[in-house]
């Protein structure tokens, strides 16, 4: 169990990219390992366009929507 959860903490980010990330696996995944996940878009050839803030309340499903 130790080296789980050393194991989480040599991450400092972790991104969900392609598609809306469903906010049962975006709290099941802080549940699991106490991290937020990263909600970014972009495309390989220009790489990531939309995000989620990397400092701030991260919502799931929430980077294409307009303010």
């Amino acid at each position: 169990m130790l080296v789980v959860a050393l194991f989480w903490l040599c991450f400092r980010l972790f991104v969900s990219g392609s598609a809306a990330l469903p906010a049962p696996i975006m709290q099941r995944w802080e549940e699991i390992t106490g991290h937020t996940l990263l909600e970014r878009y972009g495309m390989t050839e220009m790489g990531m366009a939309l995000t989620n803030p990397l400092n701030g309340p991260r919502i799931a499903g929430d980077v294409s929507k307009l303010s």
